[in-house]
């Protein structure tokens, strides 16, 4: 079977109906969902490479729905930056709309036939949420701006939320002592947007993620933001060329068009991406980033 998307629907065609925020954000919902049909359509019957480490995957579908939103954007908003897992990073300042984008989120999910699964779509102007869509697009859900995320909340423990490769052995001791002395629940599913949805949606309480690629969170972040009031975002970098610690750690919102922060993320895209640690939790309990910080960086 060749995987072959060719998109029809009247946003690809006409692109937004005016150019409202509002009529970006119905033309990303068309497109998004369309993509998400094709992606479905792909799952098992694409390419796969192997891009910086052994189990960092991409496939086909990934690139190619890059591609495609790169393009519709070049033709109705030339002028918007774009920070893309699979393509050029432009360079920011603050003063630019920037789009996140993730085609394929949880690529291993995807590439062993799992539907734990995202893609992700994000923009921020100047600082500010414009839009966002992220889908899940083998359970054909899909959520953006105007959703209204259904309440799973239960009388559970404590759940924290976390992704990282099986490879990275700091990464899961500090897991583990995290939970321990959380007496928390872990929640890791391989894929970063579904965990995030999870907290949306009062499934867990808490995320967090050193070295975080923004592509990775920006959009469900921004549904965040719009619908949990009660969470704090916080992106932790670090100001200077040592590694983050307390000494030189910075604490501003991942939607910040801050001089230094876009300073940061220009000289992390000609690198590794890494932006620094991201962290969501409850806005009642900072004590929990307190741990967490002095867990992943004990300088």
């Amino acid at each position: 079977m060749t995987w072959t998307p060719i998109m029809t629907n009247s946003a690809w065609k006409n692109g937004p109906k005016n150019q409202t925020d509002e009529a970006l954000s119905e033309a990303l919902v068309e497109l998004g969902i369309e993509f998400g049909h094709h992606a479905k359509a792909g799952q098992g019957h694409v390419a796969i490479q192997t891009k910086d480490e052994p189990l960092d995957l991409v496939t086909e579908v990934d690139i190619t729905i890059e591609k495609l939103f790169r393009q519709w954007l070049g033709k109705f908003y030339p002028e918007h930056k774009i920070i893309g897992e699979e393509g050029v990073k432009d360079t920011l300042s603050p003063d630019d709309t920037i789009w996140y984008i993730d085609p394929i989120d949880g690529t291993s999910n995807f590439i062993d036939g799992n539907d734990q699964v995202t893609m992700h779509f994000g923009c921020i102007r100047q600082g500010i949420p414009v839009t966002s869509f992220v889908g899940i697009p083998i359970q054909n859900r899909y959520f953006h701006m105007d959703t209204i995320p259904t309440q799973k909340t239960t009388k559970q423990n404590l759940i924290i939320g976390t992704e990282y490769l099986n490879s990275r052995e700091h990464e899961a001791v500090c897991f583990d002592h995290i939970l321990k002395k959380t007496g928390a629940t872990g929640l890791r599913v391989k894929s970063i947007g579904i965990n995030l949805l999870k907290l949306l949606e009062g499934e867990s309480h808490v995320f967090y993620k050193p070295g975080t690629k923004l592509w990775d969170v920006i959009a469900p972040l921004i549904l965040i933001y719009k619908h949990r009031p009660d969470l704090e975002i916080e992106l932790i970098y670090a100001t200077d060329d040592r590694p983050l610690c307390h000494a030189n750690a910075k604490s501003v919102s991942p939607f910040s068009n801050d001089a230094k922060l876009i300073a940061h993320l220009n000289t992390r895209h000609q690198t590794n991406c890494r932006a620094g640690l991201i962290l969501v939790y409850p806005k009642t309990n900072p004590e929990l980033k307190t741990l967490i910080f002095d867990t992943l960086y004990t300088q």
